[in-house]
């Protein structure tokens, strides 16, 4: 399974100490992400790359030696916006589930408006071709989803989700959470990958998946009605028409 989202990781890179040199650097990253999104690490000539910023070549390996470098640069932008995102949801929502709902589906308008995560999507998925190290990527997705399943489970609001376990000493022991936080980090990796081709399609294929788990996790019905009006709130915020969830 491969998870194109990213979790930090630091590199050693020329670090420009300036005003001046923060937006140049910015610059790079914004420019090449657009390249890195419409191409890939393969198509992406470093001339492409350097053209686009409209930089000299001098300026551009100042703060970038390396087309790896610049890559692994993408990608830990990547994880700094998701971090920025994960904190402006727990700073608008204190219950967890609505916390967990709500960040994957923002992540939906990150996806189709931001070419620097589209773009570290797609290095990702390259980074075969990439000589560096790139950032792990499944742990810190996982910690967060897991996280706001246990403090939920906790609370009472899941099912007893034991028979997701299919070992019976395994379901004894943990229970059906860290399954399902699994799965969740799963769903999200596929609906990822397809949104760096078909950035539109991902928001259907979103609502899909709550319509199937959110009945199936929750305790209450009605806390899944809830929370799939929150999913056709942040999808659909022009229109949120109730569908009915099924009672399973």
């Amino acid at each position: 399974m491969t998870i194109f989202f990213t979790a930090p990781l630091a590199t050693v890179e020329h670090m420009p100490a300036t005003a001046r040199g923060q937006r140049t650097r910015r610059l790079i990253l914004e420019s090449t992400a657009q390249v890195f999104d419409q191409q890939g690490y393969a198509g992406a000539t470093l001339n492409r790359l350097v053209e686009s910023t409209g930089l000299t070549r001098g300026a551009f390996y100042f703060h970038f030696e390396s087309k790896d470098a610049l890559a692994v640069a993408i990608a830990e932008e990547q994880a700094t916006r998701w971090q920025q995102l994960r904190d402006q949801v727990e700073s608008q929502e204190r219950d967890p589930l609505r916390r967990l709902v709500s960040l994957i589906c923002r992540t939906a308008f990150a996806f189709r408006d931001d070419p620097t995560i589209r773009a570290a999507s797609r290095l990702l998925l390259d980074r075969g071709l990439i000589e560096r190290e790139m950032p792990r990527t499944a742990p810190w997705w996982r910690d967060v989803v897991a996280g706001y399943l246990r403090a939920a489970d906790g609370d009472g609001q899941l099912r007893d989700l034991s028979y997701l376990q299919l070992n019976a000493q395994a379901a004894a022991e943990r229970g059906g959470v860290d399954r399902l936080a699994d799965h969740v980090v799963s769903q999200l990796a596929s609906i990822g990958l397809m949104a760096s081709k078909r950035p539109d399609a991902q928001f259907e294929l979103q609502y899909v998946t709550w319509a199937i788990l959110l009945p199936a996790m929750c305790a209450d019905p009605a806390t899944a009605e809830e929370l799939m009006a929150l999913v056709r709130t942040l999808l659909h915020p022009v229109s949120a028409e109730a569908v009915p969830v099924p009672d399973l």
